[in-house]
């Protein structure tokens, strides 16, 4: 059998592929009922605590080398008017804990990366924009409300890229907003 560039490449498509999936980020996941403290969330994003996570597959590759102890993620339900980045109201007892965990003295000098997901309604450019939208507003609320120097906030959307494995993609769980710490 003769080897071509073409199956080399198959081989390492392949290769990324399965990478991808073993190395899926773990993400800690809050629903509409369990809201995390101030305290609670630091000590997931700083590691300082055991934490029962999900392992977060997405339908997206990621490509990249996972580090030694990859950093663990949350997720919170805040939740958006339909195809708006208004805020609902349901969402500031969320936005209140992550105000006040940003204000922790343990998380000084720490900046956190808030990325918003869409679901897969709408187009992907769509899709793209409202997620992108939708961090910002997040951030405008915590620098207005808890007077978070903007400076510690960045923000980022990953569209409909990131819709979860074995969810529909429509489903709200995939309307979501996550805190990575940047280390």
């Amino acid at each position: 059998m003769i080897i071509t560039n073409k199956h080399k490449l198959a081989a390492i498509f392949l290769s990324y592929f399965i990478m991808s999936v073993a190395l899926a980020k773990e993400v800690k996941f809050f629903t509409e009922n369990n809201v995390p403290s101030a305290e609670e969330m630091a000590d997931i994003l700083l590691g300082t605590n055991e934490v029962n996570v999900t392992r977060a597959k997405t339908r997206s590759l990621s490509f990249g080398r996972a580090e030694k102890h990859s950093p663990i993620h949350i997720g919170l339900p805040i939740k958006f008017e339909r195809n708006s980045s208004s805020l609902s109201d349901n969402s500031i007892k969320y936005l209140k804990q992550l105000g006040l965990m940003l204000k922790l003295g343990k998380m000084s000098n720490k900046k956190i990366m808030l990325v918003g997901h869409t679901d897969a309604e709408g187009t992907e450019d769509y899709n793209q924009y409202l997620s992108e939208m939708r961090s910002s507003a997040v951030k405008k609320h915590l620098v207005s409300n808890y007077q978070v120097n903007t400076d510690v906030i960045l923000t980022s959307g990953k569209g409909e890229a990131e819709i979860l494995t074995g969810v529909p993609g429509n489903a709200s769980m995939n309307r979501r907003v996550e805190i990575h710490l940047i280390r």
